[in-house]
C-alpha cells in the first residue's frame, strides 16, 4: 500500500469524542506524579541501543524540558517538543544537531511515512482552532499547511500512512481516508496517554501500556480488530514504549518507585524473557524512539554528561581573535568594507560625525570634511552616500576627491542608508518615519514607504528584490523594491533595531531591545532583561529560532558571507559570534562601551566592530545632553579575525 499524505486545505474539522475529560483533569498528558526527577531539566540524546556512544543532540536554554523525540523515516531528522511556562512548542532538528526549526505550538510529534508531514496535538488556548479538548493536527514538515484532524492526544502514524493512533482515556485508530475512528480495545481499556503505545513494523499489531486492576501492563494487541485477544508482556510502573522498525523488539521506560527516575529497558515483543536494562544510563531517561535502522535510540534525559550540543560534520566552531584597534577621533555609528577588504569606510556618530577611509593593513587614513550622521559605500568601492547633519538631503560622493556628484532629497534628517547590492539603488530611512528608494544614476526618488513610527537601518535582500525596514512599532516590514508595495509584516515581542538577510535569501535575522526615548540617534533606550535575536523564515514570516543572552539593545546584526555565522553588536558592551544553524553562541568580545555595528569582511575572515561611546539611560531626556555621554576611545574601532577550528588545524 502506498503511503497516504494529508491534503491541504481540509475543508471540515473532524471532532472525534474520545473522552478526554478524565485525562486532562488528572494531568497524565504532560507529567506523571510530582517527583524530584520532574524538576530536572531535560535535553534530547541519542545512543546505540546497547547504551554506548551517548551524545546530546539538542538542549535549549529557554526550554527547561525537551521531550518526545521521534525519528524521521530517513534517519536524518528528529522531531521533539519543548515546554516553557506551561506551553509546548514543536521543533525539528538534524540528527547531527544542525538546522533547528521552530514549528509553532504543539506536542508529541509523529512523522508521516514519507517525512513530508508531522502529526501532533495542541492543547486548548495554544491554537485558535482548538476546541474543548486537545486536538490532533497535521502540517507540512516546513511548518506550513497546518490542519486539524480530530480530537485526541499523542498521534502515531501507521507505517503505511493510512491510519493514525489517537489517545484519550482509551485508544482509537483514525482512518485518514474515511476520517472515522474505531476502538482498539473492545472493553475500553484505560491507557497511558503519553508515548504509551506504538505500531509494529508491519502495522498489524500494537504495543500499548494500559491501566488495569490498579496496575500498568504492557500489552500486545491486533491493530485491525478489537475482538482479538491481547497478550500481557510486562507489568510495572511503565511509561513509554517504542517498537523497533526492524524487529520484534520493544524499548520501554520504567520508573523507579524510590527515586522517581525513569530508565530505559529492552524486551522482545513476543516470549517471556524479562526486560533488560540498557547499561550506562545517568539521570532520568524516558520517551524512547528508534532510528529507522533499529541500531540507535533517541530519548529525553536529565543526564549531565555530554550536554554540549552535537557538532555537525561540516560545521566549524569559531572564535574572535583581536587583530588591531583604530581611533578615528570619535565614536562611529556606520562602517563598510571596501570590496577588496583592505580598507573600510567609517562615519557617523552623535559627537563625531566625520567620514574616514581607514587602510587596515597600513593604518593610513584619508579624511573628508563632512559633518554627517551616516555613510554607506557603493559596491564598487569608489563612491559613497552620506547624510549631512540637520539637512534633508543625502550627498553622493566621489571617494577619490570627496566631491559631490549629486544629491538625493529625502525631505527629513536621514538616519541610515544602504546601497543595493548591484549599486543601482539607494535606500534611506529618516526622521519623518519613512523609508525611500532612489535611483542612484538619476537621483530620482522611486518609492516612499511610510511607517507608523521611527525606523532604523534599511537592508536589501541578496537578490535586491526586497527591502527590510525595522520600526519601533515592533514590526519588521518587507517591501517589494520594484513596486514599493508592502510584502509582509513580521510582528515582534520587542522592538527590532537591526536586521540582516541570510546570503541564500531564505532567512532574515533581527536584533531587538527596549523602547526608544525621544530620537533614535540619541541612543536612549529603556533597559530590559531580555534582548533576543530572532531568525525568521522570509517566505512564511514564521519564527525559526530565538537566541538570547544580550543584556541591552542589539543595535547591529549581520550574517557572514557564507551564512554559517551571525555577528551581533550590543549596547551591553559585547560583540558576539553565533552559529547560524544552531543558534549557539560561539564566542564574544567584551568591553565598556556601546557596540554599534559588527560587519564581516567580504571573504568572511574578519569582523570589523565599531562603537567607542557609552551613554547613561535617562527616561526624561528628550534632547542631547553631553553629561550623559562618555567616550571609550579604546573601543572606537576594533578588527577581529574569525578563527575557525579547521583554520586552526591547518596552521598546526
Amino acid at each position: 500500500m502506498q503511503p497516504r499524505t494529508v491534503r491541504t486545505p481540509i475543508r471540515r474539522s473532524i471532532a472525534v469524542a474520545i473522552g478526554l475529560t478524565g485525562v486532562l483533569t488528572t494531568g497524565l498528558l504532560l507529567t506523571s506524579a510530582a517527583t524530584a526527577a520532574e524538576e530536572e531539566s531535560r535535553a534530547i540524546f541519542v545512543m546505540q541501543r546497547d547504551g554506548t556512544n551517548v551524545r546530546n543532540v539538542v538542549s535549549l536554554k529557554d526550554f527547561k524540558w525537551l521531550g518526545n523525540p521521534r525519528w524521521s523515516n530517513d534517519g536524518k531528522q528528529l522531531a521533539f517538543d519543548g515546554r516553557r511556562n506551561g506551553q509546548s512548542r514543536l521543533f525539528t532538528i538534524g540528527a547531527d544537531g544542525s538546522n533547528l526549526l521552530d514549528l509553532g505550538d504543539g506536542s508529541m510529534p509523529s512523522w508521516s511515512p514519507g517525512d513530508k508531514q508531522l502529526a501532533f496535538h495542541v492543547f486548548p488556548g495554544t491554537n485558535p482552532g482548538a476546541v474543548i479538548a486537545a486536538s490532533v493536527w497535521a502540517q507540512n514538515a516546513d511548518g506550513k499547511g497546518r490542519v486539524r484532524l480530530a480530537e485526541g492526544l499523542a498521534p502515531r502514524w501507521s507505517p503505511d500512512g493510512s491510519q493514525i493512533l489517537l489517545a484519550g482515556t482509551s485508544l482509537r485508530v483514525f482512518d485518514m481516508i474515511e476520517t472515522k475512528p474505531r476502538e482498539v480495545f473492545a472493553s475500553g481499556e484505560k491507557i497511558v496517554p503519553t508515548v504509551g503505545f506504538d505500531w509494529s513494523p508491519d502495522g498489524k499489531r500494537l504495543a500499548a501500556i494500559i491501566n488495569r486492576n490498579g496496575r500498568r501492563e504492557l500489552v500486545i494487541v491486533s491493530s485491525d480488530a478489537s475482538d482479538k485477544p491481547m497478550t500481557t508482556r510486562l507489568q510495572g510502573n511503565l511509561h513509554g514504549v517504542a517498537w523497533s522498525p526492524r524487529e520484534n523488539l520493544l524499548a520501554t521506560s520504567i520508573q523507579d518507585e524510590k527515586t522517581g527516575r525513569q530508565e530505559l529497558y529492552l524486551l522482545s515483543a513476543d516470549g517471556n524473557d524479562p526486560a533488560k536494562l540498557i547499561a550506562g544510563q545517568e539521570g532520568d531517561n524516558r520517551e524512547p524512539s528508534w532510528s529507522p535502522d533499529g541500531l540507535q535510540l533517541a530519548f529525553a534525559s536529565s543526564r549531565k554528561a555530554g550536554l554540549m550540543p552535537a557538532v555537525a560534520l561540516d560545521r566549524r566552531s569559531a572564535k574572535l581573535e583581536l587583530v588591531r584597534k583604530h581611533d578615528p577621533g570619535g565614536e562611529t555609528y556606520t562602517i563598510a568594507f571596501a570590496p577588496d577588504g583592505r580598507s573600510a569606510l567609517l562615519g557617523g556618530g552623535q559627537i563625531n560625525r566625520r567620514i574616514q577611509i581607514w587602510d587596515i593593513g597600513t593604518d593610513e587614513v584619508k579624511s573628508f570634511s563632512k559633518y554627517t550622521w551616516s555613510v554607506a559605500m557603493s559596491p564598487d568601492g569608489r563612491r559613497a552616500a552620506c547624510a549631512p547633519s540637520h539637512t534633508k538631503v543625502v550627498e553622493f560622493l566621489d571617494l577619490e576627491d570627496g566631491s559631490v556628484i549629486r544629491e538625493f532629497v529625502h525631505g527629513a534628517q536621514v538616519i541610515a542608508l544602504q546601497f543595493s547590492h548591484d549599486g543601482s539603488k539607494l535606500a534611506t530611512t529618516g526622521e519623518d518615519d519613512a523609508a525611500c528608494i532612489f535611483n542612484v544614476e538619476s537621483g530620482k526618488e522611486l518609492f516612499r514607504m511610510p511607517h507608523p513610527g521611527q525606523v532604523s537601518a534599511p537592508q536589501w535582500s541578496p537578490d535586491n528584490k526586497l527591502l527590510g525596514v525595522a520600526c519601533v512599532d515592533k514590526k519588521l516590514r518587507l517591501w517589494d523594491a520594484s513596486t514599493g508595495r508592502k510584502v509582509r509584516e513580521i510582528e515582534h515581542a520587542v522592538t527590532p533595531f537591526s536586521l540582516s538577510f541570510s546570503p541564500d535569501g531564505v532567512h532574515v535575522v533581527t536584533g531587538t531591545g527596549g523602547e526608544v526615548v525621544s530620537h533614535l540617534l540619541q541612543l536612549n533606550f529603556t533597559p530590559q532583561e531580555e534582548n533576543p535575536i530572532y531568525v525568521w523564515d522570509i517566505a512564511s514570516g514564521k519564527l525559526v529560532r530565538e537566541m538570547k543572552g544580550h543584556d541591552y539593545v542589539v543595535f547591529g546584526i549581520e550574517y557572514s558571507p557564507d551564512g554559517k555565522y551571525i555577528a551581533s553588536a550590543s549596547f551591553d558592551g559585547t560583540v558576539r559570534l553565533w552559529d547560524a544553524e544552531q543558534g549557539v553562541e560561539l564566542d564574544r568580545a567584551t568591553g565598556e562601551g556601546f557596540v554599534t555595528k559588527a560587519i564581516f569582511s567580504p571573504d568572511g575572515s574578519h569582523l570589523l566592530v565599531s562603537g567607542g561611546i557609552k551613554r547613561t539611560f535617562n527616561p526624561t531626556e528628550t534632547v542631547f545632553e553631553p553629561k550623559y555621554w562618555k567616550g571609550v576611545p579604546d573601543e572606537r574601532m576594533r578588527l577581529f579575525k574569525v578563527v575557525t577550528s579547521s583554520a586552526a588545524n591547518a596552521e598546526k
